[in-house]
């Protein structure tokens, strides 16, 4: 149990230390930091899950980061609790109590986490309109499978669902959390596609269309607009050389 190649994130657990499982390059490519904060974030997460309380669930910037949202993560875990449980206290844990209409919960991963309607309000506290209408748009993204089709009932959330979730009770960064509902937008790929469309939208450009797919006159597929070049894919998908 003291090998060198252990670390003990929280009393009473040990874990292969961070050197052993991050062996693998580290990727230049877009959403890079994002994957690997991630990866560090849910390894960390998975450790305190063994110590968890039944009753709480990750939450706040931690559960945005377990769903895969591009947001900054500190040292310490967000973990909740329904009020008027006590919040856990633990070295590396910010424990928080949330009433119960302000939280839904539900399982991702194999974790138990605030579901991301509910995750998205919560980030209304210390979030800016525009960060807080890059996680929507991550969250209320349809992904497309492997043949480049939409996977419709794969988005984490809905806005509707966002907007439901930002006005359940009263909470901190309400009028915020308004604001980015009305500017969140399905189809964005990227935290830089949701950039370019709100500076567009302030430069006065149309509201742009966002993961359009575009074909040929023959209707085969040719490429989409979703911040990456797929055209090679379609074009393979669809028998075209």
């Amino acid at each position: 149990m003291r090998a060198g190649d252990l670390e003990t994130p929280f009393r009473g657990v040990r874990i292969r230390s961070e050197r052993e499982v991050s062996s693998a390059p580290q990727g230049t490519e877009p959403l890079a930091h994002d994957h690997r904060v991630r990866r560090d974030v849910i390894r960390k997460a998975r450790a305190y899950d063994l110590l968890m309380p039944g009753h709480a669930f990750f939450a706040g910037r931690t559960a945005a980061v377990i769903y895969g949202a591009p947001i900054a993560h500190g040292d310490e875990l967000e973990v909740a609790v329904h009020a008027p449980a006590r919040a856990p206290r633990r070295r590396g844990i910010h424990g928080m109590k949330v009433a119960a209409r302000l939280a839904s919960v539900r399982e991702h991963d194999g974790l138990r986490v605030a579901s991301p309607a509910s995750t998205w309000a919560m980030l209304g506290a210390d979030l800016s309109t525009r960060e807080l209408v890059t996680v929507g748009d991550a969250f209320v993204r349809m992904p497309r499978d492997q043949w480049g089709s939409l996977r419709a009932n794969a988005s984490l959330t809905t806005i509707e669902e966002l907007r439901r979730a930002a006005a359940a009770g009263p909470r901190r960064g309400a009028a915020r959390l308004r604001a980015a509902a009305e500017l969140v937008r399905v189809g964005s790929a990227s935290p830089l596609e949701t950039e370019y469309r709100l500076d567009a939208a302030v430069a006065g450009l149309p509201d742009a269309e966002l993961d359009v797919e575009i074909g040929s006159d023959r209707g085969a597929g040719w490429a989409r607009r979703s911040g990456v070049d797929d055209a090679d894919e379609s074009r393979s998908a669809d028998g075209e050389g």
